[in-house]
């Protein structure tokens, strides 16, 4: 089966989901510690960060329909489960992922 190339990048959605991923981590302990900055940015940082994942988040969850990968139910339940740690793990291991599919294949 012909393998489908990502839509952008790997390394731009490698970089918007990780960025993404810090930006609710850092917001979430900042409003969770600081009163003042949770009254006036916390809601604003985390959806900004919640943009910046959901591009790749999509972008992945298309490329793991289009694409034959071994373990794909994993990655659905993966991705809805822990989001984007998910999306991250999935972009660093993708051809590795889709060459071990091919081997199978071949067998």
């Amino acid at each position: 089966m012909k393998e489908h190339k990502l839509p952008i990048p790997k390394e731009i959605l490698l970089a918007l989901a990780i960025i993404g991923f810090l930006l609710v981590i850092i917001c979430t302990f900042l409003k969770i510690t600081n009163k003042d900055f949770s009254e006036n940015y916390s809601q604003l940082g985390i959806g900004i960060a919640l943009l910046f994942q959901i591009v790749p988040w999509f972008v992945v969850l298309i490329d793991l329909i289009r694409n034959q990968i071994k373990n794909k139910i994993m990655w659905f339940v993966g991705m809805f489960a822990f989001g984007s740690l998910t999306v991250i793990l999935y972009l660093i291991n993708r051809e590795k992922h889709l060459r071990l599919y091919k081997r199978f294949e071949t067998i």
